[in-house]
């Protein structure tokens, strides 16, 4: 098996959004690609994922990843 863990699918214009539903949820039709209901999440206003923050102003880091790498020690 193979597990697919994030898809996001973002837009400004609602047309373009549900046309991309569209063409993942066909593609996943056709690849035989099942989706859990308890794990899916739709219409957030804003994601963390990977140490970012994405929302409709855009994309930031996450101060605490930040603050992780800062305390990091690097050899000399």
């Amino acid at each position: 098996y193979a597990f697919i863990d994030n898809i996001i699918i973002t837009s400004d214009i609602a047309k373009d959004y549900l046309k991309y539903f569209n063409t993942i949820f066909t593609l996943f039709i056709k690849k035989n690609i099942l989706i859990s209901l308890k794990k899916s999440f739709i219409n957030f206003l804003n994601v963390k994922l990977l140490g970012f923050c994405i929302n409709a102003l855009g994309l930031t880091l996450i101060e605490e990843r930040i603050e992780t790498m800062r305390k990091l020690d690097f050899p000399n």
